[in-house]
């Protein structure tokens, strides 16, 4: 049996290209191509591209509108960089809750997901989907048919445990995996509103709560941040998901006017401003004559003042 060879020696072993055929020193572990055919597929598949998705756009282009979007959510921001403050359970009043109980699980706990076998592999263990199988079904079956809207969903977890040897903010993450596959609403809008645990001996559960402070569709601003009804994005037919434009209109607008006084400060003067010794020339011009004030204005020709020695 030969002996492996070390990672020095397969960096200084050569490989033979598979489009042209001749020899090149080896740079990965993976190479297949020579440099000059490596580059020349490199752009193939960017002509590929861009047949199929259309010129990328201009960096310039890209890094100016940037810099447009970061000034103007800096600016709508304000307000909300102030300070972080959690509002108490009491104060977020929910339009309609839900609420659901299961026995208690260790397998719940993140912890206890994934397991690895006698060689090495990660699995999930069967177990662990089947609490989160069993918490989305209990979910979806207490919503029925209540319209949830794409806005933020408020959490309730109480976790009642048998042992004080678990920790009940290691279950969030499947608590939210198994509302995800009840309800149509991404995980990026969840909200815990309440997390607390207690030990119980006998029959442990463990109790969600589900609800909603607003009954209206909502997308965030990817300028400003703010969390806005849809009527307040322009449609946009490219996106596919929601039909709306990721900006909110009055973010457009400010970035709109933030360019405009960009490019009119990048422009260069008029040319209708005369110089010296234009405006020397004009002065001294003699009036218009009946001829050339019948004419347009562009068309006009100023007669040069001539110089005529008085006689003495």
């Amino acid at each position: 049996m030969s002996r492996p060879k070390r990672p020095e020696e397969r960096q200084a072993s050569v490989v033979t290209c598979v489009e042209c055929g001749c020899a090149a020193p080896r740079t990965g572990p993976v190479q297949k191509y020579c440099e000059p055919c490596s580059i020349e597929k490199q752009r193939a598949r960017q002509a590929k591209w861009q047949r199929t998705y259309g010129k990328p756009p201009n960096k310039a282009l890209v890094t100016a509108r940037r810099e447009r979007v970061r000034a103007t959510a800096g600016a709508a921001s304000i307000g909300v960089a102030g300070g972080i403050g959690w509002n108490p359970a009491d104060v977020v009043p929910l339009l309609w809750r839900v609420e659901v109980g299961i026995p208690y699980s260790e397998a719940i706990s993140k912890n206890a997901v994934h397991q690895l076998d006698h060689r090495g592999h990660i699995f999930l263990r069967r177990k662990s989907s089947q609490m989160r199988n069993a918490i989305a079904i209990a979910v979806k079956a207490a919503i029925g048919g209540r319209r949830v809207v794409t806005n933020k969903i408020w959490l309730d977890i109480l976790i009642e445990k048998a042992t004080h040897k678990s920790d009940a903010v290691n279950s969030v993450d499947t608590v939210c995996d198994a509302v995800k596959m009840a309800i149509p609403v991404d995980d990026r809008w969840y909200a815990i509103r309440r997390l607390d645990w207690r030990v119980v001996k006998t029959n442990p559960m463990i109790v969600v709560g589900i609800g909603q402070d607003s009954d209206v569709d909502s997308q965030v601003c990817s300028m400003c941040g703010g969390v806005k009804p849809l009527e307040a994005f322009n449609r946009n037919r490219a996106n596919k998901k929601t039909g709306r434009n990721r900006e909110c209109s009055m973010c457009r607008i400010s970035e709109r006017s933030l360019e405009s006084q960009t490019r009119r400060a990048a422009l260069p003067p008029p040319r209708n401003a005369l110089s010296g010794q234009a405006q020397l020339f004009a002065s001294d011009a003699a009036p218009l004559s009946a001829s050339n004030a019948m004419l347009p204005l562009r068309r006009r020709v100023a007669t040069p003042a001539v110089y005529r020695p008085t006689k003495e």
